[in-house]
């Protein structure tokens, strides 16, 4: 009686314990298929979360045969509590091989694997690995493969890994201000101030030296004038905005034209490089006093000063960038590039404020239109040009790149009367002027960006020969190029890290990046987070950008 008792006892646990079983089964099937499914195919970005979402439809069965996924092509994801990158090198339906690697630490080194399909199981192979599991999946395309891994009766481990795709790496232009990249396009004769004066060109290429002297009969009375610049812009630029770079010609305030061959020449140029460039007309003709001289001299800072207001005024027109304005100019148009950037109305001459015979002439800002707009020189080009006073300099933080002839007999080159050559009559025309080599040396002394380059031997306009352009010429384009664009162009910005992720120092445009021995975990525009690869030959991390003005920006960090 007791044996049976105990037969019907053991007979009932092991139905109970059947029944529990199945009860059970059902159960993880049902909490499998709503914490596995995941209804998004698209492929994740780095950086991007996976979330686990419940399917309308699921449809689980048994891994037999691998989906056929791009070679090569990157996936992440996750494997139970793990977080990998699976490099795919080879696929087909019954096998697939590649390298993983573990994204939990900061260095982690890639393993070879090799999953094959066989039957009804899936074999891993990995360095000291290899195991054998049923593998029941949920969806499989070739941009994700969702699942879950039988680890035994009842025991599961879920994994979830799509394709990710790392933004394209775009490469910048670096050489913007410094090498020709843009055909020229140019509007020419704007108007864009009215005054009183004697003229405003007198071509000594047209004109005979008789002509030239005749003029100086018409420096009798003023009439009104029209004053009028021919701008030119880089045709096709994609940028909205661009630095300006405004030249002024040269011809002792007397004769000259703003198309003359080197005003004309400058600005194709620099136009070519990505500015937009101004050549200006400006009141030329005097009295042959000390004081009607100096007078024409300061009408031209007051021209110049009229033109940039325009500009200034006009830059969504012209496409201009009001924070980078730049001025320069030859012989007479130098000392007027000076005077526009360095001269106030404290430091005007005497002989235009009132009290002179010939009336005050007014304020730098108050002749040729009523444009009220302010402005701020960052850079002048002295091209044997002079200042009447260093003092001008205090203050003035404005780099000048100078070139000048030491044997100047026009404009000095040191500190002397200009004109040499007219022997007594230079101390009864002029007084003495602080030259090119002068100026720099004061700015440095003030610690200005300043820079001299002396043509050895050469009197003025040393940029010409029998009036064409010659190799001087050249070398003053590419220099005054070379020192704009350090101007112009931003310090470039440093690679820092903070807490596993790499950032810019400096805010840029349009930043990518790119790694070499690492995998790009997250990606925004705040930065990376690397997770690097130690036993890659070597890690290196680029970034390229765009900074102010359309400037492109490369830097590079290695990673011990």
């Amino acid at each position: 009686m007791k044996k049976k008792r105990r037969i019907w006892i053991a007979l009932c646990v092991a139905l109970a314990i059947g029944i529990g079983v199945i009860c059970m089964l059902v159960f993880q099937r049902k909490t499998d298929e709503c914490e596995i499914a995941n209804e998004s195919s698209e492929p994740i970005m780095p950086g991007d979360s996976i979330e686990l979402v419940e399917p309308m439809e699921p449809m689980e069965e048994w891994l037999k045969s691998f989906p056929v996924l791009p070679v090569p092509s990157v996936y992440q994801g996750n494997l139970g509590s793990g977080f990998y990158a699976v490099f795919v090198e080879s696929s087909d339906v019954s096998e697939l091989k590649g390298h993983y690697l573990s994204l939990s630490d900061e260095v982690s080194d890639t393993i070879a694997f090799t999953l094959s399909a066989e039957g009804s199981r899936v074999r891993f192979i990995s360095r000291d690995v290899d195991v054998s599991h049923r593998v029941k999946k949920i969806r499989e395309d070739d941009s994700r493969i969702d699942g879950r891994i039988r680890n035994g009766l009842m025991s599961y481990t879920p994994f979830s890994f799509a394709r990710c795709e790392m933004p394209a790496f775009e490469s910048f232009d670096t050489t913007r201000y410094l090498l020709p990249q843009f055909e020229v396009r140019h509007l020419d004769s704007i108007h864009f101030a009215d005054v009183e004066g004697y003229w405003t060109e007198l071509d000594e290429l047209t004109n005979s030296a008789g002509d030239m002297i005749f003029q100086l009969g018409k420096a009798r009375d003023e009439r009104d004038l029209d004053l009028y610049m021919d701008v030119y812009y880089p045709k096709g630029d994609t940028l909205a905005k661009r630095p300006l770079v405004m030249l002024i010609h040269g011809g002792a305030f007397y004769y000259g034209t703003r198309k003359d061959i080197t005003t004309k020449a400058f600005c194709e140029h620099l136009a070519s490089l990505g500015y937009v460039t101004a050549s200006i007309d400006y009141r030329i003709g005097f009295q042959p006093t000390k004081d009607g001289i100096e007078r024409a001299g300061y009408c031209a800072i007051q021209d110049a000063h009229s033109a940039m207001r325009y500009l200034v005024a006009n830059r969504d027109k012209f496409g201009i960038d009001t924070s980078m304005l730049i001025v320069g100019g030859c012989s007479a148009g130098g000392i007027t590039a000076l005077g526009l950037t360095f001269m106030t109305n404290e430091t005007r001459p005497e002989s235009t404020c009132v009290g002179n015979r010939k009336g005050d002439l007014g304020g730098i800002e108050t002749s040729g239109n009523d444009i009220d707009v302010s402005f701020s020189i960052k850079c002048v080009a002295d091209m044997w040009g002079a200042m009447p006073s260093l003092e001008m300099l205090e203050g003035r933080n404005v780099p000048i790149v100078a070139f000048h002839g030491n044997m100047d007999n026009i404009v000095p080159y040191d500190f002397d009367y200009p004109f040499a050559m007219a022997g007594f009559f230079k101390k009864t025309l002029f007084d003495k002027m602080y030259g090119s080599s002068c100026i720099v040396e004061r700015a440095k002394e003030l610690g200005v960006k300043a820079e001299l380059y002396t043509f050895d031997g050469y009197k003025h306009s040393p940029q010409l020969t029998k009036k064409a352009l010659n190799e001087n010429y050249y070398f003053i384009q590419d220099t005054m190029s070379r020192f704009f664009s350090e101007v112009v162009r931003p310090v470039k910005p440093q690679i820092k890290k903070a807490n596993q992720k790499y950032y810019l120092d400096k805010s840029a445009k349009h930043v990518s990046w790119q790694v070499e021995g690492g995998f790009v975990c997250e990606c925004d525009e705040k930065g990376i987070k690397v997770v690097w690869i130690g036993n890659a030959p070597q890690r290196r991390l680029k970034v390229t950008g765009i900074q102010q003005y359309g400037t492109g920006f490369v830097q590079e960090l290695k990673v011990e």
